[in-house]
């Protein structure tokens, strides 16, 4: 794993040019001049929720409540109904 930001990179090691492009699909930075990957497996720090239906449109959860000490579970416990079935 690299030990530098995909933005600290500014030229390509093979051919010296600066036309670089990051391929959020694929992961990697790419040099447009000479093809060489510079960078693989790089994450995606941007957000991660979806929205379903126009009622989520304003709501960015993908997660429930955050851990707490203050909760004898810590908050992690999960919740079944009467019917055996997790909600």
């Amino acid at each position: 794993m690299s030990d530098y930001l995909v933005e600290d990179i500014v030229k390509c090691d093979e051919c010296g040019s600066r036309n670089l492009t990051r391929d959020e699909t694929r992961g990697e930075v790419v040099c447009d001049d000479c093809g060489l990957v510079l960078e693989d497996k790089v994450i995606d720090q941007g957000a991660e929720w979806r929205v379903f239906s126009p009622e989520q449109g304003d709501q960015r959860a993908r997660t429930g409540a955050p851990m707490t000490v203050m909760l004898h579970d810590k908050g992690l416990s999960t919740d079944i109904d009467w019917q055996n079935k997790d909600y």
